[in-house]
Formats: C-alpha cells, structure tokens, sequence
C-alpha cells in the first residue's frame, strides 16, 4: 500500500483566554493511505482525485516524492 504523508499549514489553537497554543503532534507528518479513486474515502484516505482538497489545510507529500 502506499501512503502520502500530511502535517497541518497552521498548527496552532487557540485556549478561552486567547492565548496561542501549538500542539506538538500537530508538528510531526502522518501517513495517509493514498488509493486509486475508485476505492478512496476521501477522509481517511487520499486519491488523486481528492489531494488538493487535502492541500487547502495540509502540506502532502504524494508517494512519489516520499
């Protein structure tokens, strides 16, 4: 199987009081499970079909560039 792997654009939160926060986990790439399109959830997998919609929030790196 192959996987893209992802990590957030803007990593940080925000607590009630107004003070910034960034979460370590949210620092480190995780892999995703990158499917043909015809057997992607578009989720919790990734296609080609559905990629640059993971862009808007996320940096990928596609299987070919891992």
């Amino acid at each position: 199987m192959f996987y893209a792997r992802v990590r957030l654009y803007n990593p940080e939160g925000y607590a009630p009081d107004g003070a910034m926060f960034v979460k370590p986990e949210h620092l480190d790439w995780d892999d995703v499970p990158y499917l043909e399109p015809d057997q992607c959830e578009h989720q919790e997998s990734m296609c080609r079909n559905c990629a640059p919609t993971w862009e808007l929030d996320y940096e990928v790196l596609r299987p070919c560039l891992i």
